[in-house]
């Protein structure tokens, strides 16, 4: 035990010093306006609960009653960068559709491009001259693009190209993330948000599926890797290859809080793929056309 007189933990200029700093921190807050706290969302929970009858769980996507909490806010238009809700709260629209609107709700160059489309025909259902313009562009700006086929959702394109991926090198197997979504189809449906306490080893994942009721014979075409570790990539890749149709990704991990890769790890996926005969997938549902004009 220590005997004496005990040392000041501040020296006056230190104390003097954090004081003033502090007063200034307070001030800034003082100044700064505060946002408004949004307090009335009724209508948002009287039509979520009439929702609840007819729709499962009140909505058509589990993400979209999962991911709030305590109830899903229901929205009733959107123009730019807001959005504005059954209550007439308005918020900015960090979400724009899951990465879809870029250009931002009801932009006026959207918008009569649709409104002039549509004199044309609400849906033909048959090739135009316009999906070939479109096709065209894509090939442009897209210089891999040897061909081009559009589809309704990401859930179908993933969907059709691992299918292609399949018959073209007569394997069956899959690899895919930890934590990447793919669409909501039974092929990519595996480890997309896996608790902790079953999620495996971190250079091992466990394979475990988002829902029940896929097949465990579809669970066995599918392998998991972590992501952005090409050493563990690798392994897998050389353990799977005789069976291995194909490596399915997102160039940037927006299903969990967009995560960027590490320095040159696409190069090396794509290097490991073509080192083991494997085709490469890049899922840019999110990343196409906003990372840059011909996606990652």
């Amino acid at each position: 035990m220590r005997h004496g007189r005990s040392q000041p933990l501040f020296t006056k200029l230190e104390a003097e010093n954090a004081l003033s700093q502090a007063r200034a921190a307070s001030e800034r807050r003082i100044a700064r306006p505060s946002l408004p706290l949004l307090t009335n969302f009724s209508r948002s929970y009287t039509t979520y609960l009439e929702a609840r009858k007819h729709l499962p769980s009140g909505a058509s996507s589990n993400i979209r009653v999962h991911a709030h909490d305590p109830f899903p806010i229901l929205f009733k238009n959107g123009l730019g960068s807001r959005v504005r809700d059954l209550d007439e709260n308005e918020y900015v629209d960090l979400l724009i559709a899951y990465g879809a609107l870029i250009l931002g709700h009801a932009h006026p160059a959207v918008v009569s491009a649709i409104a002039e489309q549509v004199q044309n025909g609400s849906m033909l259902g048959t090739t135009t001259e316009l999906e070939v313009e479109v096709a065209k562009k894509v090939q442009s700006m897209v210089p891999s693009a040897e061909m081009v086929s559009f589809s309704n959702t990401g859930t179908e394109a993933t969907m059709e190209a691992v299918r292609v991926a399949r018959a073209f090198t007569g394997r069956e197997k899959l690899l895919k993330f930890e934590g990447h979504y793919h669409g909501h189809h039974d092929y990519v449906l595996f480890s997309v948000e896996s608790p902790a306490v079953v999620a495996g080893l971190e250079q091992s994942p466990s394979k475990l599926p988002f829902y029940p009721g896929v097949p465990e014979e579809i669970a066995k075409t599918v392998v998991i890797a972590k992501w952005n570790d090409t050493t563990a990539l690798e392994k897998v890749v050389k353990r799977n290859s005789a069976d291995l149709a194909a490596i399915i990704m997102e160039p940037v991990l927006g299903s969990s809080g967009v995560i960027l890769p590490d320095a040159d790890y696409l190069k090396s996926v794509r290097e490991i793929a073509d080192k083991y005969d494997v085709l490469l997938i890049f899922d840019e549902v999110l990343t196409g056309f906003r990372l840059a004009p011909g996606g990652a």
